[in-house]
């Protein structure tokens, strides 16, 4: 019985001296319940203070979506979640993301989000005599950590991306671009949490890129898009670029206006356009190869129409009636995409069993647009 209780207490030691088993343990215990057990070591405590823990993450799927309404000088933010089981707007995410630094010098705004992460800014004017602020959150723990700046002009940077999987690993990147000023791509800029130092690499022939949409990160590269529908492609291990074709675009398609969404999803890459002229979204994937793009799904606005009423003038509204806000992987349910409507309802459409789901309805945006990040 000793030897047995002796067995017991040895293998719990080991258990409990493997940093890596414990933070795998936890990252699979609810956000709540894993940051109360702060307190039962201080080798626990600096795991879960760590900024890239994320419990209740064991998969990529997106639980939820952070809106972004209102200009930018006075951002607001609303949760909603994608869970059928879960059906909440629970402010708590947005909570801590809006008031985290009190000391900020401006009104805190998201540049990105990846895998329960957030990547946060704060722009200074000119007149001010305090610098931007660019930080990682982690709104799950309520932990955050302010970067150091790039080494280039602030009036220069544009398009923040955060990289990061705390399933695989706790280091997180953070790339960005530097604008000429004639508004062509100078430099890709990198930082490391490893490092904790920027990186600065030059780049060729690489024109304006379309400044409402960000980079997509897939299969170890950044995209940007430009008005035109072409796309830019950084190798983020061989820091190299090229020139991606252009998806065969309909007839009416409208520059720049009517790019509905450029995204990654499940290892693809995707272009979704707004077809004016039968009043239908179209989804277009890259081919793996990166040789050209195909028609994977679509969907017709008057189907909206008819599900959610929306009245006669509806699809003559354009750009104005719907707006695509995310197309997302929601656990068990398969691609879904996530859609703004004119009523103020946040809708979404499984391609898996083309079935539409309702998930609020306060989301008021007069301008026909609102943004999202997915977390």
């Amino acid at each position: 019985m000793r030897s047995t209780r002796l067995r017991q207490i040895s293998s719990a030691a080991l258990v409990g001296a493997n940093n890596d088993l414990i933070r795998e343990i936890l990252l699979r215990m609810p956000a709540k319940n894993a940051v109360r057990l702060k307190l039962v070591s201080k080798s626990w405590l600096s795991l879960i203070s760590d900024i890239s823990f994320i419990p209740g993450r064991n998969s990529n799927a997106t639980s939820g979506l952070i809106i972004v309404e209102g200009g930018m000088s006075k951002p607001r933010y609303s949760y909603v979640s994608l869970d059928e089981s879960k059906r909440t707007t629970d402010d708590e995410p947005t909570r801590y993301i809006r008031f985290f630094d009190p000391h900020a010098p401006a009104p805190l705004k998201i540049s990105d989000s990846c895998n329960g992460l957030f990547l946060c800014y704060a722009k200074a004017t000119a007149y001010q005599a305090i610098q931007s602020r660019l930080y990682v959150v982690n709104p799950s723990t309520h932990q955050f950590t302010t970067l150091p700046l790039p080494p280039t002009r602030q009036t220069n940077w544009k398009d923040f991306r955060l990289l990061s999987d705390p399933c695989k690993s706790p280091v997180y990147l953070v790339y960005g671009i530097e604008l000429s000023s004639s508004d062509s791509v100078r430099n890709i800029l990198e930082y490391s949490s490893l490092t904790g130092v920027w990186n600065l690499f030059p780049v060729d022939d690489f024109d304006l890129v379309h400044r409402r949409y960000k980079g997509a990160f897939c299969n170890g590269a950044l995209h940007w898009v430009r008005k035109d529908g072409y796309s830019y492609r950084f190798d983020v291990n061989q820091k190299s670029t090229k020139k991606l074709p252009k998806p065969p675009l309909p007839e009416y398609w409208k520059s720049g206006t009517d790019l509905e969404y450029f995204g990654e999803y499940e290892g693809n890459l995707y272009f979704i356009a707004h077809d004016t002229g039968s009043s239908t979204l179209i989804v277009y994937e890259l081919h793996k190869d990166c040789s050209g793009w195909f028609m994977k799904y679509s969907l017709a606005i008057r189907d909206i129409n008819i599900q959610f009423q929306m009245g006669p003038n509806f699809q003559q509204l354009g750009y104005l009636c719907c707006s695509v806000l995310s197309f997302v992987k929601v656990k068990n349910e398969g691609p879904k995409l996530v859609m703004w409507i004119r009523n103020g309802k946040i809708i979404s459409y499984s391609f898996k069993d083309n079935t539409f789901s309702e998930h609020c309805d306060h989301v008021q945006n007069k301008y026909g647009k609102c943004k999202a990040f997915k977390f």
